[in-house]
């Protein structure tokens, strides 16, 4: 049907899920550097991405089609953030972990993934975050008390403690990766 593990995603929950998460960042960013560039004053863009752009969750959240959404929102900004930083326009990520919001209903009221998220996101005792978490953030990127930020090597993860990538299980690691040494050839 919808988005889901890939092998369940339908043609029609892909194309909803990237025109939703993905094509409507890169339009709404289009249509924000146009009028920045005809303006001639430089701008500030701040794009909303996840943790689960670069750090899945497999157990709890097999939504593929929009792990690769938000990921791309982080290679995205990143791009426009290098290529327009000499115009004056800033380009900056947030990305949250688990906030409470509509689309999070499900998950915050599942124990297991509460327990999860205590173990992922363990600032303020481990508690799912909320909207007035991400304000300062925002507040700070939006204003002219940061004229110097602009991502083009790295976002702002608001995720409630250190953001990991998943660890590969090792039956499924090279050589090279279980060792971390180059093999001869």
């Amino acid at each position: 049907m919808g988005d889901g593990p890939l092998h369940e995603l339908s043609d029609d929950g892909l194309n909803f899920t990237l025109d939703l998460n993905l094509k409507s960042v890169i339009y709404s960013n289009r249509s924000a550097v146009r009028a920045f560039l005809r303006q001639g004053t430089g701008g500030v863009i701040l794009n909303t991405s996840s943790v689960l752009g670069y750090s899945p969750s497999p157990r709890f959240f097999g939504t593929h089609a929009y792990a690769a959404a938000k990921a791309g929102i982080i290679g995205f900004t990143q791009s426009i953030a290098a290529y327009y930083a000499e115009e004056g326009i800033r380009a900056n990520i947030l990305a949250p972990g688990l906030v409470e919001t509509p689309m999070a209903e499900r998950a915050c009221q599942n124990p297991r993934i509460l327990e999860y998220i205590r173990t992922k996101q363990p600032l303020d005792g481990g508690r799912v975050g909320r909207p007035e978490d991400l304000e300062a953030a925002i507040g700070f990127f939006l204003s002219d008390a940061s004229p110097f930020s602009s991502l083009d090597r790295s976002s702002l993860w608001m995720a409630g403690g250190p953001c990991r990538k998943a660890r590969i299980p090792t039956k499924w690691m090279t050589d090279h990766e279980k060792t971390g040494r180059h093999s001869p050839g």
